[in-house]
């Protein structure tokens, strides 16, 4: 029993490999396949993702990405992502300039119009001083409601040209 025993083993280790290698496991392979189809489909679908995924990624992607994960070895990349740029703020208004620019309790020309004609108006009672004050601001509001315009900041270009229209006068 020995001796077949270890010429079993000495005809396997000399034997030539077996044509049908490919063949059973090509067969095996079908067997699960056929056993269990969703595993198949699983595979597909996951293995389709991948590719996609890197396909997208190396062939379709145009330029360095913005925020690359890999970068080569102590290497700093060339293009820095850009700086935003400052939004411009708007133009100021010189009129407001020139009331915020003129020393506290000094009368400002843009003033004295705006409470002469608002008093004209009726949107008074007001002391025509020149000095901006709490009663201004809100007679201008008053009138900014009457215009359906909001909340008016101070006096404008825009305000003071609807108050010399509707009133006649003219700004000194």
């Amino acid at each position: 029993m020995a001796k077949q025993a270890d010429q079993q083993q000495e005809r396997v280790a000399t034997d030539p490999p077996q044509h049908g290698f490919l063949r059973r496991h090509l067969v095996r392979m079908l067997r699960a396949v056929v056993r269990r189809p969703a595993r198949l489909v699983i595979g597909l679908v996951i293995g389709a993702a991948c590719f996609g995924f890197l396909f997208n990624a190396l062939v379709l992607q145009g330029g360095r990405h913005p925020a690359p994960l890999f970068t080569q070895w102590g290497k700093v990349t060339d293009d820095p992502l850009p700086v935003p740029r400052p939004v411009p703020l708007p133009p100021a208004d010189p009129v407001a300039a020139s009331i915020k620019a003129a020393p506290a309790g000094e009368p400002v020309r843009e003033v004295l119009f705006v409470q002469r004609a608002l008093n004209r108006l009726g949107f008074g009672p007001l002391q025509p001083d020149g000095v901006m004050g709490l009663a201004t601001q809100q007679a201008i509001d008053r009138f900014a409601a009457s215009r359906k315009w909001g909340r008016q900041e101070g006096i404008s270009r825009r305000l003071i040209a609807e108050l010399s229209e509707a009133t006649g006068l003219k700004p000194e």
